[in-house]
């Protein structure tokens, strides 16, 4: 399967001075800078150089001549006598009367042929594979063609797994490639190895997307200008060399980022890579470690300090969640949760504050540490709601998310009280709307959906009599106040807001731990018992009558199990609000009585046959699905 290469050109003398090498062996001389020496110069010996340059510079600034000279001096050591030496070490210098390393030049007609021989060489999968990664690289990077390479390590021999030979890279056209490459190792261009290599191939290629060409030009430079800077701005010397290590961490932090961002695409479009995570572990590649000299694997113990890459567990890790997310990006459970710790949780510790301070008022005792916890859990749920979005695309709406509830919580009042619940309704519907599918739409509307409307109704006014009876029987802490006055209601704005907070995130957040809890199959009387324990931290500040909800929780999650509807529920919760806090109780009690009575008559007349074409209806209805 190794396509044929030109043979190896012989050393120059000291007087040649320029080589042409063929394409195969100018791959392998690039990819020779990749030995343990190299990463080392690059992770430490030049940061180390530009950071004794800036401070250098500052010395002189600041007219400190004696520091300066002493920097300028361990500069040119470290330049003269350091590096060379390192050099000679690695056989590249002064070796045996050769005074000057040879400048090695691309023959450029060697391409095509290698090319040639190259593809007539693999499997027709693999070629498939590779030639869907070039187009993919041709996409991204606008260049006509895409040259294909085996990678190989010139004087790298040992026995057992080499570390290149399972690896790939990409690299965009530059001098004096005419075009971008490919390069990929032996063992991944094998047919039984063909799920790995589009793994990596995906990979790869995502590197020169359009999106991480900022990233690719801007960490080459925090890398070489980061440690100047901090050494010519910094106003000590420990300054300086703190500041230079926390940008070194800050560029390790980005490349890890890249890295998982292009393993994200990889596992949205090729499964999450189990099998090359699983494959390539450190200890497989044992023997290409101990190839190396002494001195050199001394050296590459100092570069495992810097990683370029994240460690396989966690890319693995990421891949996996990454698929399933691909899968299925709904996650009820978690975000039905996330909404309880966001709202009710924070709601229910300031509640039971306020009882120890002797007041009824929620969130009275604890303003900050409320709209604190509100806050930081809501952008929580605003990243968990981008769930199945791109990771920049996740981003931006969990930082707009963000910057509008700091942007509410300083609005003067009334206009905070107002806004504050409407952003967090909006949300929680975007949430469901997201993450519970069918059952949060609207559309089409189902003449089922008005029956669904109207039954919590009169469940809804007995929950609100128990609740009055119960708060009678044990009231809260403090003097005694309206509804109203202890939820802190002042005007119809207020109210108004507050109805559509209560109806859209109850419900939701029952909708969603429902949800969730079925896809887990957990028995229905523990769904019914979450339902119900949730109802009543909701009306916590009613002491004795948050118990009243209960009766609520039954029949509306009987009909959520049931019908798989949330907007109605929704509907009939702003409107038995709006009905209790405009209309006399009076006037109330008819209208719900009327609703019941409805109901019954309805009943009635399915049960005994006199409304066989509505139950033939309902029947189709149920079989055809529309009703789960």
């Amino acid at each position: 399967m190794t396509p044929p290469t030109a043979p190896p050109v012989p050393l120059p003398r000291s007087s040649e001075r320029t080589i042409a090498l063929a394409f195969p062996d100018y791959i392998g001389h690039l990819i020779r800078a990749h030995t343990p020496l190299g990463r080392f110069t690059a992770l430490y010996i030049v940061p180390v150089k530009f950071l004794l340059a800036g401070m250098a510079l500052h010395m002189l600034l600041f007219s400190q001549l004696v520091a300066a000279l002493i920097v300028l001096a361990v500069l040119i050591v470290l330049a003269v006598l350091i590096v060379p030496a390192l050099a000679i070490k690695a056989g590249g210098w002064l070796r045996r009367g050769r005074t000057r390393r040879p400048t090695h030049t691309l023959d450029t007609d060697s391409i095509d042929p290698y090319q040639d021989a190259l593809r007539a060489s693999l499997p027709p999968p693999v070629a498939c594979a590779l030639d869907e990664a070039a187009a993919a690289v041709a996409r991204h990077t606008g260049a006509d063609r895409v040259l294909l390479a085996e990678v190989t390590m010139p004087g790298h021999h040992h026995r057992g797994d080499c570390a290149f030979e399972w690896n790939a890279t990409t690299q965009p056209a530059m001098r004096p490639f005419p075009a971008p490459f490919i390069a990929v190792g032996r063992e991944l261009l094998r047919a039984s190895r063909l799920d790995m290599l589009e793994f990596v191939l995906a990979h790869e290629a995502r590197h020169r997307a359009s999106a991480l060409k900022i990233p690719h030009f801007l960490l080459p430079v925090a890398i070489l200008y980061g440690p100047f800077l901090a050494g010519l701005l910094a106003p000590t010397v420990a300054t300086a060399v703190i500041a230079a290590l926390a940008v070194r961490v800050a560029v390790t932090l980005s490349h890890w980022a890249v890295e998982l961002a292009c393993d994200h695409a990889a596992a949205r479009a090729h499964g999450d890579g189990g099998q090359f995570f699983a494959t390539c572990t450190p200890r497989r590649f044992r023997a290409c470690d101990r190839a190396w000299p002494w001195w050199q694997r001394v050296l590459a113990a100092a570069n495992r300090l810097q990683p370029s890459h994240p460690p396989m567990w966690l890319r693995a890790w990421y891949c996996r969640r990454v698929r399933r997310d691909a899968l299925d990006a709904s996650h009820p459970l978690t975000v039905g949760l996330l909404l309880c710790l966001a709202t009710y949780v924070p709601s229910m510790i300031s509640t039971v504050a306020g009882w120890m301070h002797q007041t009824s008022r929620e969130g009275a005792q604890m303003p900050f540490a409320y709209h604190m916890a509100v806050n930081a859990a809501t952008w929580a749920l605003a990243w968990w709601c981008g769930s199945g979005f791109k990771p920049w695309n996740r981003f931006i709406v969990a930082l707009v998310v963000a910057n509008v509830l700091v942007g509410v919580d300083y609005l003067p009042e009334p206009w905070m009280s107002i806004a504050d619940p409407l952003v967090i309704a909006a949300l929680a519907g975007w949430l469901a709307f997201r993450h519970l599918g069918p059952a949060a739409g609207a559309f089409p509307v189902r003449r089922s959906d008005l029956l669904i409307l109207m039954v919590p109704l009169p469940a809804m006014s007995f929950a609100s009599d128990i609740m009055i009876r119960m708060e009678e029987w044990l009231p809260p802490p403090g003097s005694e106040q309206s509804q109203m006055a202890t939820l802190g209601i002042t005007s119809d704005a207020e109210l108004l807001a507050k109805i559509v907070w209560t109806s859209v995130l109850e419900e939701a957040t029952s909708a969603l731990l429902i949800m969730g809890l079925l896809r887990r199959s957990v028995p229905p009387w523990v769904i019914f018992t979450i339902t119900a324990v949730l109802r009543i931290g909701v009306h916590l500040y009613a002491a004795g009558g948050s118990l009243g909800p209960v009766a609520m929780a039954v029949p509306m999650t009987a009909l959520f199990l049931c019908c798989r509807r949330l907007w109605p529920l929704v509907a009939a919760h702003a409107i038995y609000d709006l009905v209790v806090s405009y209309l006399p109780s009076a006037m109330t009690t008819l209208v719900m009585g009327t609703v019941a009575v409805g109901l019954i008559v309805w009943a009635t007349r399915r049960l005994t046959g006199h409304d066989a074409p509505a139950a033939d209806a309902v029947t189709r209805a149920a079989a055809s699905g529309r009703w789960r």
